[in-house]
């Protein structure tokens, strides 16, 4: 999802964790934090307007960053694809992302695509209806 962080920037993120106080009528997301990562030479998905992400893990740290966000902080939902072909020279073209062993290394070399063709054009274009996703 992209939603705006503590200072207003605009962050991109996962949504981990959604809480909802029963006596009030807001709703908290913990939000595993993403960050741009640099674009691989020739990927035709770069090239097309998809923006390259990676998890934001601190230095000496082994998870992603966390922040807590209202909902009213939630700008869009995004559609996001794994970076297949970094994830097929890393460890062949048989693996499925939940095959991929769940450590700090790994956290820190995954790949992966806010696909703009879903995800940003369609929704300029008017293409892209809330509700039309179940993701959404």
């Amino acid at each position: 999802m992209r939603y705006r962080g503590p200072g207003g920037e605009l962050r991109v993120g996962q949504a981990a964790l959604v809480a909802q106080a029963r006596s009030r009528a807001w709703v908290r997301l913990v939000v595993r934090r993403a960050e741009s990562a640099p674009a691989t030479e020739g990927c035709v998905l770069t090239k097309h307007g998809c923006e390259r992400l990676q998890w934001s893990v601190p230095v000496g740290g082994d998870a992603a960053r966390l922040d807590a966000v209202e909902a009213k902080d939630v700008v869009r939902w995004l559609s996001v694809e794994y970076d297949w072909e970094d994830l097929c020279e890393l460890h062949g073209a048989t693996v499925m992302p939940d095959k991929v062993p769940k450590t700090t290394a790994e956290l820190r070399v995954a790949r992966f695509f806010v696909n703009a063709f879903v995800s940003e054009r369609a929704r300029e274009e008017g293409d892209w209806e809330e509700g039309d996703c179940e993701n959404e």
